[in-house]
């Protein structure tokens, strides 16, 4: 009932954009015939001509630049069962534990993250291809347990088909996008179009959140409640210590025009020699409620879904506190493709630590500054997010 419930509201959502649009050009045309009735014809041309524009040429416009826009994930590794078999394994038990079908496909990605989507077909009515992206950095401190935490949170998505029809609402949302940015702030239609798409934006972020506390529910059965809290307040401690690492150390270099040659080495090293200032996040990231609600949140507070964990039934899961590194058998040769997808191939990479960071500028290197292996594309439906339809 559930998903029935989200599918009808997503197309109800998206059609109503569309009829907004044939209302306003009706209305319109009503009052430019109007006006040629008690006027001169040009005028009421004129007016006839700019409803036109602001509603048919508009959304006609909007429409086509979202149905050909693309929706890969973020930049990533594929990880095989050859490469990657017990995080295969992993991901197949924790699939049939939360009672959906597994992946099609795994990446690494260069972010502090893990998200899910899928390829559907027929507005949602039938899946297609799916992809797990887990973040590299997860792997490089997370133990199995949080990992498994992590990732049965995001196939939760997929056994509650909260990405079935997320193709209807990023596509709804994105010819919004289009249509309100093909009008001028002036448009009497992009008033209404800005009205509309804050209404659409709040029942999309409303059901979001709801979605996230129901895909939470599934890594307390399989990991149980307190691994899948620690596992939310380590994502924030990673969040942050990686945004500190990319800002501190990385990006100078960029802006020089170098990258390093092992970026998430570098952030292991970070981590290890900042351990104290790790350790202070954490007993905080335990303690904080987290940023205060907002309608606009994709994600519900941090403090919110912890006590809603809390609250769970507990399960008598098995604790594995390993590293999940083991998981991947060579986690660092893996990594350093990765970072050389996030990274601009004409960046020089120089075998330089965080200790003697930034290296010796050599005006002969100089490159213009490359983008940040560790950001994040837009958001385009979901803490990091990322270009996928659900994440951490």
């Amino acid at each position: 009932m559930a998903v029935a419930v989200r599918a009808f509201l997503s197309i109800v959502m998206l059609a109503g954009f569309y009829v907004l649009a044939f209302v306003q050009f009706v209305a319109g045309i009503a009052l430019a015939a109007w006006v040629t009735s008690v006027t001169t014809g040009v005028l009421g041309a004129k007016i006839g001509a700019a409803v036109f524009l602001g509603t048919v040429w508009a959304v006609g416009y909007g429409t086509w630049k979202a149905l050909r826009a693309g929706r890969d994930g973020p930049p990533g590794i594929p990880l095989t069962l050859h490469n990657a078999p017990l995080l295969w394994q992993a991901v197949y038990e924790l699939s049939k534990a939360v009672g959906t079908r597994a992946p099609d496909e795994i990446h690494l990605v260069a972010e502090v993250n893990a998200a899910v989507s899928e390829r559907t077909r027929l507005m949602g009515l039938i899946g297609g291809k799916r992809s797990l992206y887990v973040g590299m950095p997860l792997l490089q401190t997370f133990t199995v347990a949080q990992l498994r935490s992590v990732l049965a949170h995001e196939l939760g998505h997929y056994s509650g088909k909260h990405t079935r029809f997320a193709g209807i609402s990023y596509r709804g949302r994105l010819a919004l996008e289009r249509t309100i940015g093909h009008l001028g702030q002036a448009n009497v239609a992009g008033w209404v179009f800005r009205g509309y798409a804050r209404l659409f934006m709040l029942v999309e972020h409303a059901v979001s959140r709801r979605q996230e506390l129901e895909a939470d529910l599934s890594s307390v059965r399989v990991a149980g409640r307190y691994a899948a809290a620690g596992a939310l307040q380590e994502v924030e401690v990673l969040d942050t210590a990686f945004g500190f690492y990319m800002t501190r150390f990385v990006l100078p270099g960029l802006e020089a025009g170098y990258v390093p040659e092992d970026l998430f080495g570098g952030f292991a090293a970070m981590l290890r020699a900042r351990a104290e200032e790790i350790s202070a996040l954490r007993a905080g990231a335990r303690t904080a409620t987290g940023a205060p609600a907002s309608r606009w949140d994709t994600h519900p507070p941090l403090g919110a879904r912890v006590d809603a964990i809390m609250a769970a039934p507990e399960t008598t899961a098995t604790i594995d506190n390993s590293p999940a590194a083991g998981l991947i058998a060579d986690l660092g040769a893996a990594g350093r493709p990765c970072r050389r997808r996030r990274c601009a191939s004409t960046a020089r990479c120089c075998c330089h630590g965080t200790s003697s960071w930034p290296p010796p500028r050599a005006p002969s290197c100089r490159r213009s500054p490359t983008p940040c292996c560790g950001s994040s594309p837009a958001p385009s439906a979901s803490p990091s997010r990322t270009s996928a339809r659900s994440s951490t």
